[in-house]
């Protein structure tokens, strides 16, 4: 292949994997761009299928774990099934809400999706289960915190993905 298409190729790569990687506070796909960004190597360049598999087994483990860690912390506060469910809901509703409310950029995707884990949480534990708010604040902090952990989580892995996608690339 040539060289200056080559270059270009890797570039691009790299460059929408950077995109990726600033989407991921904002509450953006930015885990599933970035593996995407690693086609290039086996599609266009002749490079091998397994770091790419990595790339996209990176992404399905940290959104599996993303959904799943406001419901385990509320539970570790307190909440049962219902509360763990409106932590899930929640999160994902205030994170798309607070978004486009708050116009600071990763701010308002972060609170909103904390804050809807932790209303969710208590109000699907009133609703449902008929507790009082009283019971609850260790629930709802739980799904604040859990929220918070798993975009921190998807952050870090987005990290890995870069590192180990210009690795790919260059090395």
């Amino acid at each position: 292949m040539d060289g200056l298409l080559e270059m270009l190729l890797v570039g691009s790569s790299v460059v929408i994997a950077l995109i990726g990687l600033v989407l991921i506070p904002i509450g953006l796909p930015g885990n599933w761009l970035i593996a995407l960004a690693g086609l290039v190597s086996p599609l266009w360049l002749g490079g091998n299928w397994l770091p790419v598999s990595v790339l996209f087994g990176a992404a399905l483990l940290v959104e599996i774990a993303d959904t799943v860690m406001a419901a385990r912390f509320a539970k570790a506060g307190g909440a049962g099934k219902s509360g763990m469910f409106g932590a899930f809901i929640g999160g994902f509703v205030g994170a798309l809400s607070l978004t486009f409310l708050i116009p600071i950029p990763v701010i308002g995707t972060l609170f909103g999706a904390a804050a809807g884990a932790f209303l969710g949480a208590v109000a699907f534990e009133m609703i449902f289960a008929g507790r009082k708010w009283s019971e609850l604040s260790g629930a709802g902090w739980g799904a604040f915190l859990g929220s918070l952990a798993g975009k921190g989580l998807k952050l870090a892995v987005g990290v890995f993905q870069v590192v180990w996608l210009s690795m790919t690339l260059f090395g």
